[in-house]
């Protein structure tokens, strides 16, 4: 396992963006295929209530594009990620 390690936005609901969340986000590799499913994100409390009260949210994660999460446990910033989101 391998851990992918950046800083970026983070948009919710439609009126909520915020920049420079810090996030780490666990890759897992079986079978010869990448899968990127949790991680966390560190952002300031406002933050995560926020986002437990706007649900799903979309994370740019630089060159992999942005992708959906859920977050799970406000308290250590997990999040479940629920794929990528197409954006053209």
């Amino acid at each position: 396992m391998t851990e992918i390690k950046g800083t970026g936005r983070v948009i919710a609901g439609q009126d909520a963006l915020f920049d420079g969340v810090r996030y780490r986000i666990a890759v897992v590799e079986q079978h010869g295929r990448r899968s990127i499913l949790e991680g966390t994100i560190e952002a300031e409390p406002s933050v995560l209530s926020v986002l437990v009260e706007l649900g799903e949210a979309a994370i740019d994660l630089g060159s992999l594009g942005w992708f959906g999460f859920y977050l799970v446990d406000v308290h250590r910033g997990a999040i479940k990620l629920t794929g990528p989101i197409k954006t053209d």
